[in-house]
């Protein structure tokens, strides 16, 4: 048995600016601290919401030897096929079996021997999925079998159940590290039967933000009870949150350290005024080669369709700045423009029909629609994966 093991952990990484401060500071923490086992919590990875398979590869590439995840793992829909193709990718472990994927693994740390992780998700506030404690429980024994450097993170919403969760384990894994509340907890210890604890480890992500998502847009939501899409800052990787646990475990742990930037290893953040028309044709830029890309690699053109009921100007004004933006980004787009008296029932069949065309990759009906028309049964005809507003109850639940 090795004399010691150094684990790093990173908190949530939330969307581009998560991954882009891990890119930056990973491979420097590893060297620094000498880090065995590197686990990383990636639910939120891909635009805040779930990990894309080139996101994972890329966290794998840094030096990452499992990813974990947590409940916001199933908003993307291809969530379901990374969950499947790489075992190091966990989901909680206490979700049903039929959702697929892994809840635990064991990895070879060669000359450091081996060591497990586990994802697991609590459910007061949350879903009412299979009891956390019986699960982890049952999974630590089952690791124990090969392994005593057992590391648990849990994903959970209430302070209460982590702190039950870590007292539950003192003394049968190696550390309980609280996860998803995006906020770091200052309750890092070792418990008397030593394992080490901590309530939340916070989050990877943009500094300047409400639990990593865009201010203005979580102030809405939170102020009108209005559905928002979720979004992401743009800000350089110096003024994002970095927050992170490392230990030392000899025959129990001795050392819990917290890792931070921009304190630690981080440039400061520079205040600068921002020029909002560059930012603009900067993501212009960025959006176009990312078609060009699409188009020359996979011959797939990016396709938005616009349904436009009735004649108001500022609705018409609307739909064609923005079908001259396709045009501009190279993308492909329809514009259906229907009078005022069409049935709710045609615009369904509508939606329909462009829900399985392949050439259609997103769809926008331009609000408000004429009183005969249920607005709520139009949003929820879209399919949730070409829904361009974001309105469809599966894009607006949580965050």
């Amino acid at each position: 048995m090795p004399s010691h093991v150094n684990i790093l952990f990173v908190g949530d990484i939330v969307g581009m600016p998560g991954l882009d401060l891990v890119s930056t500071l990973l491979p420097g923490l590893i060297k620094k601290h000498d880090a065995d086992l590197v686990v990383i919590n990636g639910e939120n990875a891909t635009e805040g919401k779930g990990i894309a398979e080139e996101h994972a590869k890329r966290i794998f590439e840094l030096g990452a030897h499992v990813i974990t995840t947590g409940n916001h793992v199933w908003d993307r829909w291809d969530s379901r096929k990374v969950l499947g193709s790489d075992r190091r990718i966990l989901r909680p472990l206490n979700y049903p079996k039929d959702n697929g994927g892994n809840g635990f693994i064991v990895v070879d740390l060669g000359a450091k021997g081996k060591a497990g992780v586990l994802s697991v998700q609590g459910r007061v506030y949350m879903q009412p999925i299979d009891d956390p404690f019986r699960a982890a429980e049952w999974a630590a024994g089952k690791m124990a079998e090969e392994t005593k450097v057992m590391i648990v993170d849990f994903h959970a919403d209430a302070t209460a159940e982590k702190m039950g969760m870590g007292w539950f384990l003192d003394g049968k894994v190696t550390a309980v590290i609280g996860t998803h509340t995006h906020t770091p907890t200052a309750d890092g210890r070792i418990l008397p039967r030593g394992t080490a604890f901590i309530t939340d480890v916070g989050m990877t992500g943009p500094f300047d933000s409400v639990l990593g998502m865009k201010k203005e847009a979580a102030l809405r939501r939170m102020m009108l009870e209005l559905p928002t899409s979720t979004r992401l800052p743009r800000m350089t990787s110096g003024c994002a949150a970095s927050m992170s646990a490392l230990m030392r475990r000899l025959a129990r742990p001795s050392q819990w350290n917290r890792l931070s930037s921009p304190n630690l290893d981080s440039p400061p953040c520079q205040h600068q005024i921002i020029d909002g028309k560059q930012i603009a044709a900067d993501i212009k830029g960025e959006v176009r080669e990312d078609a060009e890309r699409l188009k020359r690699e996979k011959n797939i053109v990016p396709g938005l369709g616009f349904i436009l009921v009735g004649e108001n100007p500022a609705s018409q004004s609307y739909v064609r700045s923005k079908g001259k933006a396709c045009a501009e980004l190279g993308f492909h787009s329809e514009t259906l423009q229907l009078s005022a008296q069409t049935s709710e029932r045609e615009i369904l069949s509508l939606l329909r029909a462009w829900n399985a065309d392949e050439r259609i990759h997103g769809i926008l009906v331009q609000l408000p629609l004429p009183s005969h028309i249920n607005e709520q049964r139009v949003i929820e005809a879209i399919d949730p994966r070409k829904d361009v507003d974001g309105f469809h109850p599966m894009n607006v639940d949580g965050w």
